[in-house]
């Protein structure tokens, strides 16, 4: 079937999950702002970008750009009732869907369970894990589906399309940890698994450019900005994250234009 993350929300009308909702939002929001992943929302056609959904109501909805795009993460209610699995094949968007739903576990881990088929300590889930930890230091990260086995995760109400899905793949179980010497240790251990994890993590991202995306909607939201001295339209939207420390950023680019001083702070073109 492919690289996919597999997820159960265990009552969506509980008081603790109706609780952190909103907060799983707002979040979610911050985890595709900070991802630096070229992300679409809804469209009639692969070559248009729209923004991705955040809302309490509609959820959550994305999809990577063009070819690196693969299942559409719709994240709500109804999608829930319809599927309860989440496959990316490791393309790009996969950050900011395993980050999602690594939050929602961490904010709620008695209202949702989540597994995958990637490895905890993998090259994959440490890009994941460090993503969570630049946006929340304080919170310390242990793997979620460190206590579920493949035959209870379900409690007998496996999607049709997964069933015998968790029996083909096997995962190994870790315990809570921060990347530290143990990852270490075990990298030394098992040369060969770090190898084929950096092989399946590079080849995923193997010419990863904006040439697969539409790029009309961003040229245009630059040319607007840039016609606007005063920038009334970026200073009026909401500034999400311009605490976050440079290191989040590294690997943003923009142009001469898009890079001036009046726009620093402002949202992302998403």
């Amino acid at each position: 079937m492919g690289y996919t993350h597999y997820y159960q929300v265990k009552n969506w009308d509980s008081p603790v999950w109706q609780a952190i909702w909103p907060h799983l939002i707002q979040d979610a929001l911050l985890i595709i702002e900070a991802s630096d992943v070229f992300l679409t929302g809804p469209a009639k056609s692969t070559d248009i970008i729209t923004s991705p959904i955040t809302s309490v109501d509609e959820g959550i909805l994305f999809n990577g750009v063009g070819i690196y795009g693969h299942d559409t993460f719709h994240f709500c209610r109804e999608d829930q009732n319809q599927r309860q699995f989440m496959k990316t094949e490791e393309k790009p968007y996969d950050l900011p869907v395993a980050c999602i739903l690594l939050r929602a576990s961490i904010l709620c881990p008695q209202g949702i369970k989540v597994r995958s088929d990637g490895k905890w300590d993998g090259l994959l889930w440490k890009a994941i894990r460090n993503l969570h930890e630049t946006l929340w230091p304080e919170d310390c990260l242990q793997c979620p589906w460190q206590n579920y086995d493949e035959d209870d995760f379900w409690e007998n109400q496996q999607p049709r399309e997964s069933i015998g899905l968790l029996a083909q793949r096997s995962t190994t179980k870790s315990g809570a940890t921060r990347i530290n010497e143990k990852e270490q240790q075990s990298t030394q251990q098992d040369p060969s698994k770090s190898r084929e994890d950096s092989k399946s993590f590079f080849a995923s991202r193997a010419g990863y450019t904006i040439t697969a995306a539409q790029l009309k909607p961003i040229i245009g939201w630059l040319r607007d900005c840039e016609e606007r001295p005063d920038h009334n339209r970026c200073i009026a939207n909401p500034l999400r994250w311009h605490n976050l420390p440079a290191s989040a950023f590294d690997s943003l680019t923009f142009t001469r234009e898009a890079s001036s001083s009046p726009l620093k702070g402002a949202p992302l073109p998403y």
